[in-house]
């Protein structure tokens, strides 16, 4: 050996003290390669699991090949160690020893599958060496093998029960099978053999966090820092327990105290990303997962944890690149399957977000969080009978998760069960009484259903709890005008210049803000506001309009649409429930005022804004049928099951999805009982009305950018010209204007296109109790008015981009 026994002695202790065991395992076997007599390196190899094999044999290949080995480890070179074996193992492929020391080459080098091939090799030939059933549980548990380690664990402690490192071993594998009872127990075994053993007071330490007993846990790690003043993991440990109780300056105390010990700890840079996240310092969380993954590369919690930064940081295509790599790296991890699904429902990717969320619920079965955003997922498909079973479920594995109630309510809004909505987030206060967000689903729930008083009171409550609240304040900010002496236009002031908001905070502040001045009448100032507001949700959605000019371009090549004599439609009309009423024309045209006329008629049902047809369409091409008609009649057949979740009376049920204009080729040919009626209303009106209106929705990405939405707008009114000359006489265009300032004779007009006898009603619109759930709720309860297509005028300066592409392909 270059070095002294002491020597070697002392970095063999100190690779223990930082955990680097196999480090300490080479040197010790190098030691006893020279010196076989060595009590002290044979005592700490055993140990750490190695050592003198069973049945009494030391080292079982010839002194200068094992030498040879042991020096290759010893200079920190397991690849030239594995090379060596290679050629050793032809003239001696029974040697335990041999196949014992490539294991640990293989291992130290990351190579676990060939480490595990190793072990196994050893424990064929020495079925009784107990160590090296141990090291092949450690190979195993780093595979995430975690049943197959278990058993190798404990097969160790049969042949050797007083060995503690197996007992703690196996403690660690039930530890990450969530077997909490039986883990502690392996662990406590392992102190009662070794009663100075760090890691096991570790380890208890770890089983009391995740039974949520923080003071007892910290009691235990606080024991393992006694023995081992210098336990990076410890610290860690502790630092985790404190930042979850937001108790920021204690945790980097502790976060910092193990980076000091140790600075290429992965899991502790990790963390610290993690907890300035937490505090909304994105760009330091950033650089601390990135020294992480300089460390460990293929750190899959690291990316996990970026693409959650990307997504508070409204980059959704980064956010789901990492989500994406994480999954690549690890596929059996939940947790980024989870939030992969959760980004893309968001984007609006809905099929690949539903595949993700399963993948989720398979791989870790009492997961909450991610029956909570499938049934989202289904809700958002119109799939809603198994979206509220999903969301049930959620809610029984976790009652207090409170997205999975505001998504419940969703559904059942959806639905039109709006007394279930309203049980279900009433129960969720009840469950989260001092909870804010609880509190605002409910306030969300009550405006729909009208209770207003009571919305408002709900987000005051919400902000006493949580000043902080945006969503608070952006509801209220819907609900009342607000002034320059109001308390609430002050904070909101003071929140929107503290720069801590993440991507979603900051568009939230920028359209209360906007709504606030354009109250106040400061229309610059609103501009601005909503300008910016758009403009990061543009970035994070990802927008390109270039994606939707093929869209409609393809939408012209459809199979689906008869390019012969103008009708495809099917003959065979089933005996369906109801006859739809289509509703549709750009978003902000008057779709849900019109919906409300039509559906205070007895006969029709208001059924609101369906996803069901663009999901009929897309099942009906995804299908494989090449048959056009085939292809209707399951298109058909998917819409009309998908609309009978709605159990009622009515003959006629509206849809009133705006975008369904891109369909109305299959429509006509699929459903051509069906009534379409098309909005038509001056295009500076309709384009700015969507650049002030912030949706939710991801599929209206083309609103985000006053020069986008007026080329969507060109678009639009092409392809509806395209309609006419197809199908003449398929669809009833109803010019907003006209009927705003002569109601009667129009609804008349529209009444009798319907086929519908006249009722006096449908005068009476405003006096409809039927719900609306879309951004005009609050317009369409009120009597007809006129000048609301004027008020992009007041803007008039900040539009001249818009009303340039508007003028130049002659639509005003």
């Amino acid at each position: 050996m270059s070095l002294s026994i002491e020597k070697a002695m002392s970095l063999a202790k100190a690779h223990e003290k930082k955990r680097e065991f196999e480090q300490a395992r080479q040197i010790y076997t190098s030691i006893l390669g020279q010196f076989p007599n060595n009590g002290r390196a044979k005592k700490a190899l055993e140990a750490l699991g190695g050592g003198k094999q069973q049945g009494g044999q030391g080292i079982d290949l010839p002194q200068d090949e094992a030498r040879k080995l042991i020096a290759f480890m010893q200079q920190g070179r397991p690849d030239l160690a594995v090379k060596a074996a290679e050629t050793i193992a032809a003239q001696h492929p029974s040697s335990a020893f041999l196949w014992d020391i490539t294991a640990m080459a293989n291992a130290s080098l990351g190579r676990f599958a060939e480490a595990e091939a190793c072990f196994r090799r050893v424990v064929e030939i020495k079925p009784d060496f107990a160590e090296a059933h141990n090291n092949l549980g450690n190979t195993l548990k780093e595979q995430g093998k975690l049943d197959d380690a278990a058993d190798s664990y404990a097969r160790a402690v049969s042949l050797k029960p007083d060995m503690s490192l197996a007992h703690n071993g196996l403690g660690v594998v039930l530890l990450e099978q969530g077997k909490l009872e039986e883990a502690e127990a392996s662990f406590r075994q392992a102190l009662e053999l070794q009663p100075g053993y760090a890691e096991a007071h570790n380890n208890i330490g770890n089983v009391l966090k995740e039974q949520e007993r923080p003071e007892e846990a910290i009691a235990e790690y606080s024991k393992a820092l006694e023995l081992r003043p210098d336990y990076a993991e410890a610290h860690n440990n502790i630092g985790t327990i404190l930042q979850k109780e937001k108790r920021y300056e204690d945790a980097a105390e502790r976060y910092q105290a193990a980076l000091k010990i140790r600075p290429n700890f992965a899991e502790a840079h990790n963390n610290v990303g993690m907890m300035l996240q937490e505090q909304g310092k994105f760009a330091e969380a950033e650089e601390s997962y990135s020294k992480a993954l300089s460390i460990k590369p293929d750190n899959a919690e690291v990316f996990c944890n970026l693409g959650i930064l990307y997504e508070q940081m409204g980059d959704g295509k980064k956010a789901i690149n990492y989500f994406s790599h994480a999954v690549k790296l690890k596929p059996d991890y939940a947790k980024a399957h989870n939030y992969l699904g959760f980004i893309l429902n968001l984007q609006a990717k809905t099929p690949m977000a539903i595949k993700s969320l399963r993948r989720a619920i398979e791989l870790k079965p009492d997961y909450a969080e991610a029956y909570s955003n499938l049934g989202a997922s289904l809700t958002r498909r119109t799939l809603f009978k198994e979206a509220v079973e999903y969301l049930h479920k959620a809610i029984e594995l976790d009652p207090a998760l409170i997205e999975a109630y505001s998504n419940l309510a969703q559904a059942y809004e959806e639905l039109d069960k709006l007394d279930d909505a309203e049980a279900c987030c009433r129960k969720a206060v009840e469950v989260n009484p001092g909870n804010a967000k609880a509190i605002i689903i409910l306030g969300n729930v009550l405006v729909v259903v009208g209770k207003h008083a009571e919305a408002i009171e709900c987000f005051e409550r919400a902000l006493e709890i949580e000043p902080r609240s945006i969503a608070a304040y952006f509801a209220l900010s819907k609900l009342k005008k607000i002034d320059n002496d109001d308390l609430i236009f002050h904070k909101v002031m003071e929140l929107f210049e503290s720069n801590t908001l993440d991507t979603h905070e900051q568009i939230n502040i920028n359209f209360i803000l906007a709504k606030i001045s354009h109250d106040m009448g400061d229309y610059d100032r609103a501009f601005s506001f909503f300008h910016e507001g758009n403009r990061i949700r543009k970035v994070f959605l990802n927008y390109d309009i270039s994606i939707d000019r093929k869209k409609f371009d393809n939408i012209k090549e459809s199979d689906l649409n008869d390019k012969s004599n103008g009708t495809f439609s099917l003959n065979i009309l089933s005996n369906n429930r109801y006859t739809p009423i289509f509703i549709l024309g750009m978003p902000r045209s008057g779709t849900s005022l019109v919906e409300q006329i039509v559906s205070s008629h007895s006969q029709v049902y208001g059924a609101g804004e369906l996803r069901s047809l663009p999901w009929a369409v897309q099942e009906a091409i995804d299908s494989g049928i090449d048959d056009p008609r085939k292809k209707l009649e399951l298109l058909r057949s998917s819409y009309m099951k998908r609309v009978e979740y709605f159990e009622r009376d009515e003959s006629y049920i509206t849809d009133k999805m705006p975008y369904n204009f891109l369909h109305i080729d299959k429509i006509i040919n699929a459903i051509p009982e069906a009534k379409i009626i098309h909005m038509v209303r001056d295009p500076r009106a309709v384009c700015w009305s969507n650049f002030r209106q912030l949706f939710s929705d991801a599929g209206n990405g083309n609103t985000h950018d006053i020069e986008d939405i007026a080329h969507y707008y060109v678009m639009y009114a092409e392809l509806m010209d395209f309609w006419r000359e197809r199908f003449p006489g398929g669809f009833y265009d109803l010019d907003y204007q006209r009927l705003t300032e002569n109601q009667e004779e129009e609804t008349r007009k529209l009444i009798e296109y319907l086929g519908l006898e006249w009722e006096d009603a449908c005068l009476s619109f405003h006096k409809n109790k039927r719900v609306v759930r879309t951004a005009s709720m609050f317009q369409a309860r009120k009597k007809m008015y006129t000048g609301s297509s004027e008020e992009w005028r007041r803007y008039e300066a900040h539009l001249q981009p818009m009303i340039r592409i508007l003028e130049d392909a002659g639509l005003i």
